[in-house]
């Protein structure tokens, strides 16, 4: 599904300063593999290389066994899901329904398949009341699941999840954690919520200062602000 071999990652290729170096790692189809760490350490960065918004400056990404280059970028990018950590920044549609839809709208997808792809995403998700609502008027966990929606009615193979409890309380929090668990995609989610972590993914990553660790990311609580439940 996704393979990361020997990553190293430069905000600018003029320094000598690393954002990641040698970062290996793999997610199996279907797997949820939580990335732990520090504010700093380097996971957000990580997933934009996934998505190529920062080039490698060494190493290789591949997604379904397509090399992450210019030529294969556009169908790259049709096969990752990608959930902001503030999901103000990927809702921008007057109503919920509009801004699902507006993704498939884009790549052509016919109106008819439009509507069963957003209703049934809806429905998955538990949030089909929300369909006609105002997206500002949304709580901070319902405008979470509607940028999940919003990714998912793409159909991608796997999702890329920034801090995807932020700002949530524990109800929401274990909302969106039970809607991910019941997807088929494989997910890596960056988290400094452990008990999120524990509750829903397979394996854990620990990134620090741009490295991946042989630690234990469980006797690292120094690091984190995890949420107690």
């Amino acid at each position: 599904m996704l393979c990361v071999e020997h990553l190293s990652v430069k905000y600018n290729p003029a320094e000598e300063h690393y954002a990641l170096r040698d970062v290996s790692l793999s997610v199996q189809d279907g797997e949820r593999v939580a990335l732990l760490g520090a504010n700093g350490a380097g996971k957000s960065t990580l997933l934009l290389a996934l998505v190529g918004i920062l080039p490698p400056a060494e190493g290789t990404i591949q997604v379904d066994g397509l090399t992450l280059d210019k030529a294969h970028l556009p169908e790259i990018r049709q096969k990752i899901g990608f959930v902001f950590q503030n999901p103000d920044d990927q809702l921008f549609m007057p109503t919920v329904f509009q801004d699902i839809a507006f993704g498939p709208r884009n790549y052509g997808v016919p109106e008819a398949e439009i509507t069963q792809r957003t209703n049934e995403i809806l429905e998955i998700l538990g949030i089909s009341a929300l369909k006609d609502r105002m997206v500002h008027k949304l709580s901070g966990g319902e405008k979470r699941l509607a940028a999940l929606a919003g990714v998912l009615v793409m159909q991608p193979t796997l999702l890329l999840l920034d801090e995807p409890t932020s700002f949530l309380d524990f109800q929401a929090a274990k909302r969106l954690s039970d809607c991910l668990r019941a997807l088929k995609q494989s997910c890596l989610i960056t988290t400094h919520d452990l008990p999120f972590a524990k509750s829903l993914c397979d394996r854990f990553l620990f990134l620090d200062h741009g490295e991946l660790s042989a630690a234990d990311p469980f006797h690292q609580s120094h690091c984190f602000c995890a949420i107690s439940r």
